[in-house]
């Protein structure tokens, strides 16, 4: 169990680091003083950007922390923009992201609580687009619904325009909705100059397939029988192969997806021992096949070095066993009875439950396809507690309660095709 401890800690260690690995893009800062300063800038979640801005003159240079008071707008090249403003709603000066600018502009910010959106016209002040729940009274029952106080400022704002009262109804409390309309609602009143939207373009859902091929180096113990105890089916290279799904919102973060994945494993491992006493000697020999369904769901997080897009991989695994076959010989050589061979089969490998780390970098990539090196481990546990004989004979396995460990380190290729 101290090693699945070591690797735990690994774990939690390499997911920290891709948590901290900084992603420094091309942008500028604007002093409160008026002035571009050009150079990198730290690209992170909603949350993280509405808090503070990490600036860099260049790749080599250290890096400046600017909280909303000492700057005045930040942005990241031909994507997100953020100005610093005081929210009376937290009494604090935070950035907001800038989504579109044009007549009516639409601002945007989100902390771990709170998620707000603002619209202004003609540069006024902010005006909070609000969708709160209420309760209201019908037949002395009581429901819930939204108020939808966003939609009715929104209609005060594009009232001098030849929008649809219905379209406005129609409109979503959500980044793309709210940059649409009010687009429209420029487009609509001022012929001279486009407006400008600075949200970064990203798909909703976003899905990559992989195609996995893994030569595996497999490592079994069967606990609490007897007649296993001194077998050690270890380091024997089998072969698994199949299918991956990753799953990622970009617009909650662009560096976690859920991932999942479903491997066909065909593993064919040995083990054998000899022992004597002064009645003879005794030669055990097995011989384990197993043929399974190993099944992963958990996340898949990126760290940001472009060239080799490295990828780290933790889930949770339940290992379906769709065939097994475990084959034990004893050849006995007795002073008594002479040479005697025993045969047995045993039914000890159960469907079992664990953990899987992993970690893959891309190579090379053609069009639309990455080509990956991945190494993995996955370790499995499983407990049976009324367990079945063996055929009868001297020799035969005798046992209520067993369990299966199953340990494989993989090392192989995949294809991650991108959408």
């Amino acid at each position: 169990m101290r090693k699945n401890y070591l690797f735990l800690l690994i774990l939690f260690m390499g997911v920290s680091e891709v948590f901290s690995q900084a992603d420094y893009r091309n942008g500028y800062i604007i002093t409160n003083e008026g002035d571009t300063t050009h150079g990198y800038l730290d690209y992170r979640g909603d949350v993280r950007n509405c808090n503070k801005c990490l600036f860099k003159l260049n790749e080599h240079s250290e890096p400046v922390e600017y909280l909303p008071s000492e700057i005045k707008a930040y942005r990241f090249a031909d994507s997100k923009f953020y100005i610093s403003y005081f929210l009376e709603e937290l009494s604090e000066e935070v950035f907001i992201e800038f989504l579109i600018e044009g007549i009516v502009d639409i601002y945007y910010y989100k902390d771990l609580t709170n998620e707000f959106y603002f619209a202004s016209k003609n540069d006024s002040e902010l005006i909070k687009l609000e969708n709160e729940k209420i309760q209201i009274e019908i037949d002395q029952k009581f429901f819930e619904k939204e108020s939808n106080k966003y939609k009715r400022v929104l209609s005060y704002l594009f009232s001098d325009s030849e929008l649809d009262l219905n379209k406005i109804n129609n409109v979503g409390l959500d980044h793309k909705p709210l940059i649409n309309i009010a687009k429209d609602y420029h487009n609509n009143v001022c012929l001279d100059e486009k407006c400008i939207v600075y949200e970064k373009k990203m798909a909703p859902i976003k899905l990559d397939y992989y195609v996995l091929f893994f030569s595996d180096i497999v490592s079994l113990f069967i606990g609490e029988v007897d007649q296993y105890a001194e077998l050690n089916f270890n380091n024997k290279v089998s072969y698994s192969l199949g299918l991956g799904l990753s799953f990622n919102l970009p617009r909650l973060n662009e560096r976690i997806t859920v991932y999942s994945q479903v491997l066909y494993c065909d593993y064919s491992v040995s083990s054998n021992y000899f022992t004597e006493d002064i009645l003879g000697s005794y030669l055990t020999t097995s011989n384990v096949e197993i043929q399974s369904l190993n099944n992963n769901i958990g996340f898949k997080f990126l760290i940001p070095l472009e060239k080799v897009k490295p990828e780290i991989t933790t889930s949770l695994v339940y290992n379906l066993v769709l065939k097994s076959n475990i084959e034990r010989t004893v050849e006995e050589e007795s002073l008594f009875s002479g040479d005697i061979i025993y045969n047995y089969s045993d039914n000890l490998i159960t469907n079992s439950i664990g953990f899987m780390i992993g970690a893959s970098m891309n190579i090379f990539e053609i069009k639309n396809v990455e080509t990956r090196i991945n190494v993995q481990y996955s370790y499995t546990y499983g407990r049976v507690l009324e367990g079945s004989r063996s055929n009868p004979g001297k020799y035969a396995v005798n046992y209520l309660t067993f369990t299966n460990n199953n340990s494989v380190i993989r090392f192989g290729l995949s294809f991650k095709l991108l959408q």
